[in-house]
């Protein structure tokens, strides 16, 4: 039984590392800029100074940033009620002073403003959303 958990383990920490090696190569290979200096920075360095290198830890953590290893997110109970402003112009499925209904050139749009979310309600806040936050991260993608 032990053998099996620490087989899990060890299968698991190649298989996230391969993970984010493969992402990080993929978008150094988008973003050629960003690889060369990153070559500069290592070429300039000790092969044993490398590991501690800062341009290659930012470049691993926007990594794992923009391409998470899960795709779940972080679940919450909201301590308080919270009003969330749609900011994205979507389209909204009640009809409250919140909200505004105009037909623009026979279409009718619908923009929902805000949308509360009462205290006690359980959450979940995907990493994929919350890693490309644009009121977080100035470029999210």
């Amino acid at each position: 039984e032990k053998i099996v958990e620490i087989n899990v383990w060890m299968l698991a920490g190649y298989d996230t590392t391969g993970y984010t090696l493969a992402n990080a190569v993929v978008l150094l290979a988008k973003h050629p800029r960003v690889a060369k200096k990153l070559q500069q920075e290592l070429s300039s360095m000790e092969s044993d100074q490398r590991p501690r290198s800062k341009y290659l830890r930012c470049v691993i953590n926007e990594a794992q940033r923009i391409l998470p290893i899960t795709a779940s997110g972080s679940a919450r109970v909201t301590g308080r009620d919270f009003d969330f402003r749609d900011t994205a112009g979507t389209s909204c499925t009640h009809n409250t002073s919140n909200c505004s209904h105009n037909k623009d050139g026979g279409i009718e749009r619908k923009t929902c403003r805000s949308i509360r979310i009462p205290r006690g309600s359980n959450v979940v806040l995907p990493f994929l959303v919350s890693h490309r936050f644009p009121l977080i991260f100035k470029d999210p993608d």
